[in-house]
């Protein structure tokens, strides 16, 4: 009879642990769980890629026109992108848009977001050396039947959410999951093309300029 009553008596307990078992299991995981810190450097509070690169015995004038090259190759339009053109200064002012694409799969049926990120990039040139400066990067959403009219977003803003909602949640929040992947994919694509346009206008800066044909 006594291991009858302690029976009894143990069995809430049972059911308490096993009910706190079961909405657990129910409970999202927070997303620092599901998600991935993404870091992206900082310049005063606005993200920016920045750095000086030594080039050896090459004038101002001819770096500059070299990077102009690289401008004209890499835009569609160098006359729309480029903002200031100073080449007696050695200042060239660069803002270009990058139309990016996302696919992403909801109850099997594939979903295609569209986007333009927006970014300035500021090139001063002197005597064997040039500074680079990556920043003011902007998204809008490609207009839809939920949105018809997106606004322009400050890349800092989707950021500062990411991080808020991925890195700094806590267990028992609720998450958009679907909001989350487009905002980290937007944070990664921000940081591939940043270090993309880096590296490509560094190398096409070491190379001579083409000069005049003769031909």
């Amino acid at each position: 009879m006594k291991k009858i009553f302690l029976l009894l008596m143990m069995l809430p307990i049972l059911a308490l642990a096993q009910d706190d078992m079961y909405f657990d299991k129910l409970k999202p995981k927070s997303a620092k769980e599901t998600f991935p810190e993404i870091r992206l450097p900082f310049d005063n509070g606005r993200i920016a890629y920045t750095g000086v690169v030594i080039v050896d015995s090459v004038k101002m004038k001819e770096l500059f026109v070299r990077a102009k090259e690289w401008t004209a190759l890499t835009f569609n339009s160098a006359q729309d992108v480029i903002q200031m053109d100073d080449k007696e200064a050695g200042k060239l002012i660069i803002k270009a848009i990058d139309k990016v694409n996302i696919s992403s799969k909801s109850l099997g049926m594939e979903n295609i977001t569209t986007y333009s990120l927006y970014f300035t990039l500021n090139l001063t040139f002197k005597d064997n050396k040039y500074k680079y400066e990556l920043n003011n990067f902007r998204v809008m959403l490609a207009p839809s039947k939920e949105i018809p009219h997106p606004d322009e977003t400050l890349v800092e803003n989707t950021y500062q959410s990411y991080h808020k909602y991925c890195c700094e949640q806590k267990r028992d929040y609720w998450v958009n999951k679907s909001m989350l992947r487009l905002w980290a994919d937007i944070l990664r694509n921000v940081d591939e093309s940043a270090k993309i346009i880096i590296d490509e206008l560094k190398i096409a800066v070491e190379k001579p300029s083409n000069g005049k044909n003769d031909w």
